[in-house]
């Protein structure tokens, strides 16, 4: 079957078009054009589609519905017989009148053939132009003769319809109105049953009230919730007072009310839902949602409970909050790898340069104090870095036994460098007091948060601030309302004169992002990391306090067992040499400087480079030439762990030493699985650097 050609967007006829439409189907595109033109010619009003193949032309009829079709009866793959055949089968285009185009020679029994098919007409080729205007006008008058036939049939009977239609609605309507009449007070009845058992069941707390303010009914979901009656509350005005105890609340309520109710009236819309607070029956506070709806004489009041809803939006609001400082956090961790890594840059020569200048000036030397407090100093900056590190958890924090004692006085001495003179600091260190299990750069942050803390509280009008710490010995019967057992502890307490805590606020101290204090003074965490801290370690945080008298925090820590005291053995200070030659690698200039001078004072002879691919092409060069090699982590192009892991490729077993002032990407751990033989972080004192060489060129198969 051929394929059908998608019809033009102009073939379909619009709605109450006058021109006729003619659909001629030859296979002969000179007769189409013939004939196209003579109906142009001859037909006044005329639209002439033409198809020149049998199937072409049923598809334009069915879309088109011409007013007379001229087809042709030779024609391939489908005649005109067929065509007609289909087109009559068609209701849609059966009505439509079909002249036959024959030739001269064809025989009577094709003709016979066509009329019994439903052709219309006939026209004999050479077609004769009046004849063929004649039989086109005509079949046009014919068809036209049919189509107002049959359209006033389809309005008579659709009238008929509609009439038969009206009389029997108007019948079933009289016999409704009958029956609704008998059944009217039942259904009366039957809905004010209704009506009463939705209001008193109704999920929803309702109040039905009067034009004269009388409340006429509570719903059971309304004294289920709130605990009022009817012998509770019989008028509007007791609702306003029993609901709404406090006067300027209930102002405020009525007033409102009074503005949705006018606005509503003046609008002819709903009036606009309210959301208040109400006292129940036993005095506890319910968020509702209001809505009235005026019912002629009365009025329905629906409630809809919200309180625990909203209690879950504020919650919500809450978790937002949370993670946007959380968000901040990350930010801020992110910032502080940055600063890390290029702070330790910074005092790595700062502090190796001292220890030279250390070792070369003499041991009397009116220098030496301040070399030593140089030394401190750079030693303190370097701790500041590990608890940014520790604070934004890119840090690793190493636990074993410490004495809490040197801790609390650094930060005490820190401390008076920011508390104003209006605020005096006493402390009382136990020098007898054990060692805890801990890391000190945890410890120093706990007591930094906790001594701010009391510094905050006491700001405004001063005060004292005391710093306390002794061994205890916690019995049964002291640890009972305690979450840790009985045993030694070391128990430090911070205790202040401020402003003190009421007891809503000391129960979420220790919630994060909880804080009293403005944005420009905390962000809520303090407390809650002290607070992490101490359960890490599985110790004990009190807090005493009244508002106007002051706070005291105690903390307990276990203190050290002796085995936990029994500490693997310490590397001697005394500073190992040696001898070989080492590729030191770092695109640092001054941390080349200061790494080739240690290193030569150890006995080794240094070959620096400051670009890792040159590295890596000396090397690679001569690779039996190098006993070791030394390099930073992050340089440009390539890092420290991709070169000793070319540089290894290239001699197996070679020996690796990676620094860093600070990097995400490497640790103790992926060192050694890399096959370096240590990783040290900057800044590194000179006897750290010693050991280390020592290891690695001692090491088997070095």
């Amino acid at each position: 079957m051929p394929s059908q050609k998608r019809l033009p967007s102009g073939y379909k006829r619009r709605l109450g078009e006058k021109m006729n439409q003619i659909l001629a189907i030859d296979d002969t595109p000179d007769n189409l054009v013939s004939i196209k033109a003579l109906l142009n010619m001859l037909i006044k009003s005329c639209k002439v589609w033409t198809a020149s193949s049998g199937q072409e032309g049923i598809s334009i009829a069915r879309e088109v519905r011409p007013d007379v079709i001229l087809l042709d009866i030779h024609m391939p793959e489908m005649d005109g017989f067929e065509v007609c055949r289909i087109l009559k089968d068609d209701p849609d285009t059966a009505p439509i009148p079909i002249i036959i185009l024959t030739a001269m020679k064809t025989c009577s029994h094709h003709r016979v053939r066509a009329l019994e098919l439903g052709a219309d007409a006939f026209l004999t080729k050479p077609i004769n132009e009046s004849e063929l205007a004649a039989q086109v006008r005509a079949m046009l008058r014919i068809k036209a003769a049919e189509d107002r036939l049959r359209q006033e049939n389809e309005r008579l009977e659709e009238q008929v319809r509609h009439r038969i239609n009206d009389l029997m609605v108007a019948n079933e309507q009289l016999m409704l109105e009958m029956e609704e009449r008998e059944s009217a007070q039942q259904t009366l009845a039957e809905s004010e049953i209704r009506f009463k058992t939705m209001f008193e069941k109704s999920p929803l707390p309702s109040i039905i009230i009067d034009a004269a303010q009388n409340i006429l009914a509570f719903n059971d979901k309304f004294t289920e919730l709130f605990g009022y009656t009817l012998d509770d509350l019989s008028t509007a005005e007791e609702w306003w007072q029993t609901a709404y105890p406090d006067s300027s609340y209930r102002n405020r309520v009525r007033q409102s009310w009074e503005t949705a109710v006018e606005r509503a009236v003046q609008s002819g819309q709903d009036i606009k839902t309210q959301v208040w607070e109400i006292s129940t029956k036993t005095g506890n506070k319910r968020t509702c949602e209001f809505n009235m709806v005026p019912l002629g004489e009365v009025s329905l009041v629906v409630m809809n409970d919200i309180t625990e809803r909203m209690a879950v939006e504020t919650q919500r609001r809450q978790l937002e909050r949370q993670l946007q400082q959380a968000q901040k956090m990350e930010a801020v961790g992110a910032l502080a790898g940055g600063i890390a890594h290029d702070f330790n840059n910074i005092l790595y020569p700062l502090i190796g340069f001292t220890e030279l200048l250390k070792e070369d000036i003499p041991e009397n030397s009116p220098l030496s104090d301040s070399v030593e407090e140089i030394l401190s100093a750079a030693f303190r900056a370097r701790e500041l870095v590990r608890q940014i590190l520790s604070f934004s958890r890119q840090m690793d924090q190493e636990v074993g036994p410490m004495k809490i004692q040197p801790i609390v006085k650094e930060a005490i001495r820190l401390s008076t460098s920011i508390i104003p003179a209006t605020i005096s600091i006493a402390y009382d260190i136990d020098k007898d007091c054990r060692p805890i299990l801990a890391n000190p750069t945890q410890i120093h942050q706990l007591l930094m948060n906790l001594i701010t803390n009391a510094y905050h509280a006491m700001e405004e009008n001063g005060g004292e601030l005391t710093v306390t710490l002794k061994e205890i010995t916690l019995t049964p019967q002291d640890s009972g309302n305690l979450q840790v057992g009985p045993g030694e502890y070391a128990c430090l307490k911070i205790k202040d004169s401020g402003t003190g805590m009421t007891e809503a606020v000391r129960s979420r101290i220790f919630d994060p992002y909880f804080t009293t204090k403005g944005v420009t003074k905390g962000t809520g965490l303090g407390l809650s990391v002290v607070h992490g801290i101490v359960k890490n370690y599985r110790g004990e945080i009190r807090v005493k306090s009244t508002p106007g008298r002051g706070s005291e925090f105690e903390i307990l820590f276990p203190v050290a067992g002796k085995e936990a005291l029994q500490a693997p053995a310490r590397i001697t200070d005394e500073i190992p040499r040696g001898t070989g030659r080492i590729l030191l690698v770092d695109d640092e200039p001054h941390i080349i400087k200061i790494e080739k001078q240690m290193l030569a004072r150890l006995g080794y002879e240094v070959i620096p480079m400051d670009d890792p691919f040159d590295a890596y092409e000396l090397f690679s060069a001569r690779p039996e030439h190098f006993d070791l090699m030394i390099t930073d982590m992050t340089m440009p192009g390539l890092t420290g762990d991709q070169l000793a892991v070319k540089c290894m490729d290239v001699r197996p077993g070679f020996p690796v030493i990676i620094c860093t002032g600070f990097s995400d990407l490497i640790d103790k751990e992926s060192a050694r699985k890399l096959g370096c033989a240590g990783l040290l972080m900057k800044p590194i004192l000179k006897l750290d650097l010693a050991h280390a060489i020592s290891k690695a060129l001692k090491a088997p198969g070095k």
